[in-house]
């Protein structure tokens, strides 16, 4: 068989065949279109697909199949919960003695107790969060070397404006005159150290108060 032959057959020529059919009586004249029927094929020396190529379709089938099925069941249907686990105090035998702050877990923030940060950068949106959050590790440190031994709870630190404010509770160790140097000394040394006025609102107890034992 020659090549122009072969390729007429492969490509499916067609033909048009023309057939009466009778109707009421009176002939009418229709056309069909009939394809041509491939009678040779000529032997291939492989198949078109081999055998690692079926196994590589196989296998994208598989994948494809295993991700449909993972993105169906990946739905979660349970109530989501959000609390810390961090920053909380453990409970103990009973006899471990803890402040208001301390027997809250951090989740009550802002149901049983207040933020230690008070600023406008926490807000969304606001900038400068981590500059407030170095400034208040290193306040925190140097009122605790300051007053050693005579913090009774946790520091509070305002910031209003340009005036930064911490508020302490103190236990009554130290002398009272010396209890006004540290506070003028820390005021005047923060006030250098960040540009701005720096002020203490100090209160004083006799010892810890304890809230209650875990």
């Amino acid at each position: 068989m020659n090549v122009p032959h072969f390729h007429n057959l492969l490509l499916g020529r067609c033909r048009c065949a023309a057939s009466l059919a009778p109707k009421q009586g009176k002939t009418r004249r229709t056309h069909r279109w009939m394809t041509a029927t491939l009678w040779y094929l000529p032997k291939m020396a492989a198949p078109m697909v081999s055998a690692p190529g079926r196994l590589q379709a196989l296998v994208r089938r598989t994948e494809s199949s295993l991700l449909a099925h993972v993105q169906s069941r990946s739905v979660q249907t349970t109530s989501v919960c959000l609390k810390n686990r961090a920053a909380r105090v453990r409970v103990g035998k009973g006899d471990k003695p803890v402040t208001y702050e301390g027997a809250h877990p951090p989740h009550y923030i802002a149901h049983r107790k207040g933020w230690l940060s008070q600023h406008t950068s926490n807000l969304d949106g606001e900038g400068g969060a981590a500059e407030r959050t170095v400034e208040d590790v290193f306040i925190r440190r140097f009122i605790f070397g300051t007053f050693h031994g005579c913090l009774a709870n946790e520091i509070v630190i305002k910031r209003r404006a340009n005036l930064l404010i911490i508020c302490a509770i103190f236990i009554r160790k130290l002398p009272a005159q010396k209890f006004y140097f540290l506070i003028g000394y820390t005021e005047t040394l923060l006030s250098v150290l960040y540009k701005c006025p720096v002020k203490m609102e100090v209160q004083t107890v006799e010892e810890k108060v304890i809230y209650k034992y875990l």
